[in-house]
């Protein structure tokens, strides 16, 4: 491998990524940072959102037409703008002829999209699993023609959330009344038969509403799920949080809290929900998003260890209540850098690793959205993409908006001031590119993400460890496939995003 000599690294005129403070609106997505779908002045939402491996985004969700709803999909470019190549101009509306539904989550593996969603047509209700390619052409081999209906003894249940696995099974959490099931099926909607009761685990609360609302699986086939199982709100207010986690076979995990079952409650005359379930890996650690209601809704994001007990380790005996916002959290993920992000209505919020709220990040770990948000995602260069709905006069649309994780500036001062210093040869370049990288603030560890000019990733290197001072790095692996034009080619850091424009010949 060629080395470049560090007094060749001052030679190059290159634009530096200093740091100031995290939340900012990424300006270059959309406009101005934002896309709203103004699906010709009908009522559009968005509960949902994915991404393909190539940075194309998938939101999933509701358009309506006048009293009628529809569930729909909805495919934006990476850079926020919409793309009419996508079923109908950027849209697939799944059941047209619905008086009334809505998407409950949405998937991708490889070159499929799963979504789970319900619908009302001729006054029949029934909740659902279809599949599409990412043009938006759905797959009519997929279960009965096209769909896979979500029932269990001869019942309709309402779908919730959809997990996949490496093996590309699909697992469905739904809900009905005091029970809900998770129904396990392969890539064509076929039932795995072995998997519970005929490809179905069913459980049902002996009173009240089982209102599970996330499902999320481990590296070793292990299932999580979360909700709430709401008893009473009257005299006597009552609804615990749950969490159960399910064996490889389709039953209750014994292993967890001695029952594979939990039920979680934080005082008297306290209502919790819990809306997002996912496992920590870097900690071992299980993290829960929802809300407290007391007098007023408060943000909740909890931490359990493996076996279900608290995490004493994080916020108060595993408990960090966000109560500035008086608002309920949606959704939520772990960062590049391990920090905790959640959001949900007007706020996204960043917590440490340990609880405590960033302050490197908005104001005092705060960013107010001016829309209602329900999901959120990180992007290939670890910034922040947040959905859901905003009112326009009185039309409802959906939005999406991308927030920096680190705030960017340029800086051509010395060395001595910068973060990185990034070069790369051959440029332009044919089937390799070889990337040196100066470590002068002794960063510990960097990914790389190569990105068309459009936004779409078309390689993201695995994170890797940093020495102090002079790095090398070699790509080789799919450049050679890739079209000639220019690439920008980041090396991205938890303190910032270093970029620079390669060409391919």
């Amino acid at each position: 491998m060629k080395k470049i000599s560090l007094v060749s690294l001052f030679c190059f005129s290159l634009v530096i990524t200093g740091i100031t403070q995290g939340g900012s609106l990424d300006t270059l997505f959309g406009e101005n940072g934002f896309t709203v779908w103004d699906n010709n002045g009908n009522t559009d939402a968005f509960y949902s959102m994915t991404q393909s491996s190539d940075g194309k985004i998938f939101l999933s969700g509701y358009t309506a037409n006048g009293n009628n709803e529809t569930p729909a999909i909805i495919q934006l470019d990476p850079n926020g703008k919409r793309n009419n190549a996508f079923g109908n101009e950027g849209m697939v509306a799944l059941e047209p002829t619905a008086t009334s539904g809505e998407t409950a989550d949405i998937a991708i593996y490889g070159e499929s999209i799963y979504v789970a969603y319900y619908a009302t047509i001729d006054e029949n209700f029934s909740g659902a699993i279809t599949k599409y390619d990412l043009s938006g052409i759905p797959d009519s081999s997929f279960g009965e023609t096209g769909k896979k209906t979500i029932s269990y003894n001869a019942q309709s249940y309402t779908p919730k959330s959809i997990a996949i696995d490496d093996q590309e099974n699909i697992y469905v959490l739904a809900i009905r009344g005091a029970g809900f099931i998770v129904m396990k099926m392969d890539k064509n909607g076929v039932a795995d038969q072995p998997y519970g009761d005929n490809g179905v685990f069913f459980y049902e609360f002996d009173q009240g509403f089982a209102n599970l609302e996330d499902i999320s699986l481990l590296a070793d086939g292990l299932i999580l799920i979360t909700g709430q199982h709401f008893i009473s709100s009257s005299t006597d207010p009552e609804a615990p949080l749950v969490v159960f986690r399910l064996n490889t076979s389709g039953n209750l995990d014994e292993t967890f809290h001695q029952t594979g079952f939990r039920s979680i409650e934080l005082g008297e005359d306290i209502l919790l929900s819990a809306y997002k379930i996912f496992w920590s890996e870097q900690e071992e650690k299980l993290i829960i998003i929802g809300s407290y209601y007391s007098d007023n809704h408060d943000g909740l994001v909890m931490r359990l260890n493996p076996d279900g007990s608290d995490d004493d380790s994080f916020g108060n005996s595993g408990v960090v209540l966000i109560e500035e916002i008086r608002q309920p959290l949606y959704d939520g993920f772990r960062d590049l850098e391990g920090r905790i992000v959640v959001a949900g209505d007007d706020y996204i919020i960043r917590l440490t690793a340990t609880g405590e709220k960033d302050n490197s990040f908005g104001t005092n770990g705060i960013v107010s959205d001016q829309y209602n948000i329900y999901a959120c995602d990180m992007d290939a260069t670890g910034n922040y993409l947040v959905t859901g709905s905003s009112y326009n006069g009185n039309d409802l649309d959906g939005f999406v908006s991308k927030y920096l994780a680190e705030d960017m500036s340029s800086s051509t001062e010395d060395i001595d001031h910068q973060l990185l210093n990034v070069e790369s040869t051959p440029n332009p370049f044919v089937d390799y590119i070889n990337v040196s990288i100066y470590n002068k603030n002794d960063l510990p560890s960097a990914r790389i993400v190569i990105q068309n000019q459009i936004g779409q990733v078309v390689y993201r290197s695995p994170s890797f460890h940093l020495n102090f001072g002079i790095n090398h790095i070699s790509i080789n692996e799919k450049l050679s496939t890739l079209e000639p034009q220019t690439y920008i080619l980041s090396v991205v850091t938890g303190k910032g995003v270093t970029s620079k424009k390669v060409i391919k010949l």
